[in-house]
């Protein structure tokens, strides 16, 4: 339970919000005085139970909690027509007062800083309608024809920051349980309360950026890394290991013919095993909210089977293919649908048994091999979090699925050794990778003239490797040249 499971975030990166939002956001006095004046304003909802008792017993009270300067169902016009929110929320007094003197046709717009619209308790904030019917749609009508860049929903125990600052193709919000909020006196959880409902998160003070915008831009940049962490996890990228590339060693390992002939089935296998894992991972994080309530499918899910690698490999019991036949379970489900679990098929061939033959074969992956997968798979390598895949976009994706068509599987003819490494004195772009024998191996790692960057990797000679079409796992680089080991090295 995080922050006394006072949030539903919908709005920014899981891990960020989960462990890193709080450096973004400013430190709170007397935490339980805050939490005794939350307590009195939460008495107020026992009258509140109207949509105008609860603006006056409720909002306008938490408002004032939350230092924003409001008017209350001030109309103003807009195309010629009459708009009246619930309140209007300003940066100061100041442009507070002036809006209340302007007159109806001449109300300063551009001064007002968002927009709060309550509804009485018992009204679903988000009720999957799109239009003048749903509160969410009222609120962003608001938010638009304002160009405002967020604005709040409440109904006296759900409060919703939601955003507007770019135009997205899904709902961006964070949801703030008040009940939960005051009965769990957590200050972390008030601090982010305060930090992203409050006026203090939102203004600028200097040259300082508002806390709340500190606070996207740290999310943004936190899920582009994760990102570009799990393309290095899949490819073997920047000193990773590689799924895909172990994926290709354990299955090679079981096949009855072990020599190129193979190879090609061996990858497309592969592509098939490594794409059903991430497509799974992003529906799971994707669709959480929901898979918690289905049973049926919790019981089968990757999320549970990567739970019950863990338990049953910390217990020593690595040897067995308990988690393979898990794995080939869900698949097999996935494709077939389970009208007894109310789980149905899911079409497209992704998860077609006859498209992946090698993946039927049985005891192909021991416990302790598919704990290695999935922990590339799930585990950030520099925070150790779980990653959230909820947040990958349909063009994230499609970087990760086109990266394989760079790459192919070999067999080494010798012992061989992947690493990167440049020229003393060079900058980044300097850096070249590859794959080098034993050889070439020791003159570089020996040399005055070379840094290798990173651990070397060593492939025993007859085992899989994955390697582009330059002998190199990146997909645009300074790669391997006979110039730059001259006089004393080949190409392996």
């Amino acid at each position: 339970m995080v922050y006394g499971d006072v949030f539903d975030n919908h709005l920014y990166d899981r891990n960020f919000f989960e462990h890193e939002i709080l450096s973004s956001l400013p430190e709170i006095a007397d935490p339980g005085a805050l939490f005794d004046r939350l307590d009195a304003i939460r008495i107020n909802l026992a009258t509140g139970d109207s949509e105008a008792g609860l603006d006056l017993a409720f909002a306008s009270e938490l408002l004032k909690f939350l230092g924003w300067p409001f008017v209350y169902q001030q109309k103003f016009k807009f195309h010629g027509g009459v708009k009246i929110p619930d309140f209007q929320l300003f940066a100061d007094e100041k442009e507070k007062v002036a809006f209340q003197a302007a007159l109806l046709n001449d109300k300063p717009l551009k001064t007002i800083f968002s927009v709060w619209e309550d509804k009485a308790e018992n009204v679903v904030l988000d009720n999957g309608k799109t239009g003048p019917d749903s509160p969410y749609f009222q609120l962003m009508g608001y938010l638009l024809s304002l160009r405002l860049t967020f604005g709040f929903l409440c109904n006296g125990h759900e409060i919703w920051y939601i955003d507007n600052s770019e135009i997205f193709s899904e709902k961006r919000y964070l949801v703030a349980n008040f009940d939960r909020l005051v009965a769990s006196r957590d200050t972390d959880a008030l601090r982010i309360f305060m930090g992203v409902f409050g006026r203090a998160g939102h203004i600028a003070i200097g040259e300082e950026v508002a806390p709340v915008r500190q606070v996207a831009r740290e999310s943004v940049k936190r899920r582009f890394q994760s990102e570009e962490e799990l393309k290095d996890a899949v490819y073997g990228l920047n000193g990773r290991d590689s799924l895909f590339e172990k994926c290709g060693a354990i299955l090679f390992k079981g096949l009855p013919r072990r020599d190129e002939t193979v190879l090609a089935d061996l990858y497309k296998n592969c592509l098939y095993f490594t794409f059903r894992l991430i497509f799974i991972a992003y529906f799971e994080d994707k669709h959480r909210r929901i898979l918690e309530k289905h049973p049926g499918y919790n019981s089968l899910s990757l999320a549970s089977i990567y739970a019950k690698a863990r338990e049953l490999v910390d217990a020593g019991n690595t040897g067995s293919f308990d988690i393979w036949n898990s794995l080939q379970l869900l698949f097999r489900t996935l494709d077939e649908g389970n009208p007894n679990l109310d789980i149905p098929l899911f079409d497209g061939g992704l998860f077609a048994r006859k498209l992946a033959p090698i993946l039927e074969r049985p005891k192909m992956m021991t416990n302790a091999e598919a704990m290695d997968l999935l922990d590339l798979l799930f585990r950030e390598k520099n925070t150790g979090y779980k990653r959230d895949f909820s947040y990958l976009s349909v063009i994230q994706l499609g970087r990760i699925y086109e990266s394989p068509l760079e790459f192919e599987f070999r067999i080494a003819e010798e012992n061989l050794w992947y690493l990167s490494y440049k020229e003393k004195n060079k900058g980044k772009d300097g850096t070249i990778d590859g794959y080098f024998d034993t050889e070439d191996y020791r003159n570089i790692e020996g040399s005055k003239k070379f840094v290798i960057e990173g651990k070397p990797v060593a492939y025993r000679k007859g085992e899989v490797y994955l390697a582009g079409g330059k002998n190199s796992r990146k997909q645009s680089a300074s790669y391997y040249t006979a110039q730059s080991l001259a006089p004393w090295s080949r190409t392996p």
